[in-house]
């Protein structure tokens, strides 16, 4: 048996050990239902991986699970960050009530960019450009559903107010978040290896440390690609992300920032037998993706690829028990 704890603080709870393990099932579909992670035993959570189960006494285990991912719809803000962008340019410079159009460019913004050091007629974009390279871009709303992009900014050039405009297409593909899940194997403590032997007759303390919660850039990255709101502070972000997550993937998802964590387990013999414990932690890495589970790409576009990886959500205490030799 394996117990999972779901876990963001020092744990210690009674073993509840068994003769046999009992497995986690393994979702056959990335889209399937998502159960809790911590649900644990009778082989009826089917979004968790199956863990690794020594074959032998002391056998080795592969350091990692399989995956199991699931993708499921954005139906809300997606604002990547966007390091190139293909669309019209257009503006005015009012220079003292003289107002002249801008000269019109459908150009990507690094074409353009060159342009503006080889052909001084497109130089009134490049405060623009650097813009749209700076920040990120609205694709989709609130309500999930598209948004043409378009940034305007004004700014003065000596005795000139110069207003640039960029005007882009909407994405050619829906927005999704991809969700991978594995199981990753954590070495006890005090240099005692990756499992613990217990004999019959005798007990032993299962004791090891690991990094639970998500780091701060990586919240901070991924959560501004979900806000329509500029400058928002991590606290704001992390709640976005958390109530976000959540609503994708119909579970709760807690966001916090990372920190070590403990857990200790005391585990006791059985008779004529002998008990191979070990720890594994439950590691989640989120993205945005296509509906196929792809980058989101573009002709349009080149956006930036947020990685959001969650350690320790679930902690799993795993027994094997092998005839006494």
């Amino acid at each position: 048996m394996f117990l999972i704890h779901r876990s963001f603080r020092t744990l210690a709870f009674p073993a509840i050990l068994a003769a046999t393990l009992l497995m986690v099932g393994c979702s056959g579909s990335p889209t399937g239902p998502d159960p809790d992670p911590g649900g644990g035993g009778g082989g009826n959570s089917i979004d968790i991986p199956p863990l690794p189960v020594p074959s032998a006494l002391g056998g080795d285990v592969p350091a990692t699970s399989t995956m199991v991912t699931r993708i499921a719809k954005l139906e809300n803000v997606y604002r990547p960050q966007v390091f190139e962008a293909t669309g019209l340019w257009q503006g005015e410079k009012d220079c003292s009530g003289d107002v002249q159009p801008l000269i019109p460019a459908l150009i990507s913004s690094q074409a353009l960019l060159l342009q503006t050091f080889t052909n001084n007629i497109y130089d009134d974009y490049l405060p623009l450009i650097n813009v749209v390279h700076s920040q990120s871009m609205v694709f989709q709303g609130v309500d999930g559903l598209p948004v043409l992009p378009r940034i305007e900014r004004t700014y003065v050039q000596g005795i000139c107010a110069v207003t640039a405009i960029f005007e882009g297409e909407a994405l050619e593909t829906s927005v999704h978040v991809r969700r991978d899940r594995h199981w990753a194997l954590r070495p006890l403590a005090g240099n005692a290896g990756d499992y613990l032997l217990i004999y019959p007759q005798t007990e032993g303390i299962v004791t090891t440390s690991y990094q639970s919660g998500i780091s701060r850039t990586e919240t901070e990255e991924f959560g501004r690609s979900l806000t329509v709101s500029a400058g928002v502070d991590f606290g704001v972000l992390s709640a976005t992300v958390s109530g976000t997550l959540s609503e994708v993937f119909s579970s709760s998802v807690t966001v916090s920032e990372s920190r070590t964590e403990t857990f200790s387990e005391g585990v006791t013999g059985k008779p004529g037998k002998v008990l191979q414990f070990i720890v594994w932690e439950l590691v989640e890495t989120y993205r945005f993706c296509d509906a196929e589970g792809n980058p989101v790409i573009s002709e349009n576009y080149v956006f930036g690829d947020p990685v959001l990886i969650r350690r320790g959500g679930a902690v799993a205490l795993q027994s094997t028990e092998f005839d006494l030799p």
